[in-house]
């Protein structure tokens, strides 16, 4: 792991939070530390430990996307059920939340080459 890899990460970390604490304290009413603490549990989990293991494994970008998306989705929306979110709302804002990040991201990607 590189220091550069780590730069990286907490550029897509800060991206991430500023797509996402917006959706989760509109949507669900949780304090800010809360809607925080969602991308500070899943992102370094993904970017760490899953795209590791997917590169090792051999998988394929697209491949290592989707999981790496349907983890980040459904374990913040166990976290904000943990917080008292009802689930339906949790699993809703969890969607929206993590692809107004992926749309983020990727327009981030693709205007300013980062991250």
């Amino acid at each position: 792991m590189t220091t550069a890899y780590v730069e990286t990460w907490l550029l897509a970390l800060a991206i991430t939070q500023i797509a996402e604490v917006p959706v989760y304290l509109a949507l669900t009413r949780v304090r800010v530390w809360r809607a925080l603490s969602l991308s500070f549990v899943t992102h370094p989990v993904i970017w760490f430990v899953i795209a590791p293991l997917c590169t090792s494994a051999g998988l394929t970008s697209l491949q290592m996307f989707v999981l790496a998306e349907l983890f980040a989705w459904l374990a913040e929306a166990a976290l904000l059920r943990s917080y008292g979110v009802r689930w339906r709302l949790a699993l809703f804002a969890s969607l929206v939340a993590n692809a107004t990040s992926v749309t983020v991201g990727e327009l981030s990607r693709y205007y300013f080459g980062v991250p």
